[in-house]
């Protein structure tokens, strides 16, 4: 139970979106909130915020997909809840569209790996 982050990638020139990967669950601890220079109140199930060039170095250690700024406009949300739904690995969880590169697809961890479930969908 507990925060996490969100992160959605959108494709820059038709703003469609291509992804998006839940953070691990950080408990009570706001502190990435900080980091990033944001107050924790009233930024925590509050809408999305947009990515900049400043953020990726707190962000990127909390993710498996690689944050291209050039390549995809990003976005965040805070989430919390009290209870999170049981999923079949601990670890973040990764969507993508039938869009990504097969060598995307490739790269991508087996549901047995110590990694997060990989899901495609249309």
């Amino acid at each position: 139970m507990g925060l996490k982050i969100r992160l959605e990638w959108y494709d820059k020139e038709t703003e469609l979106g291509e992804g998006e990967e839940l953070s691990q669950d950080f408990g009570d601890d706001g502190s990435v909130i900080e980091a990033l220079g944001m107050p924790i109140e009233n930024n925590i199930n509050n809408g999305g915020f947009d990515v900049g060039p400043h953020w990726v170095n707190t962000l990127q250690p909390h993710f498996l997909h690689v944050i291209r700024l050039s390549t995809y406009d990003y976005q965040v949300a805070f989430i919390y809840r009290d209870k999170w739904k049981i999923r079949m690995s601990a670890r973040p969880q990764i969507r993508w569209s039938w869009g990504c590169s097969a060598a995307q697809r490739e790269q991508a961890p087996s549901p047995q790996s110590r990694y997060s479930t990989w899901i495609l969908r249309r």
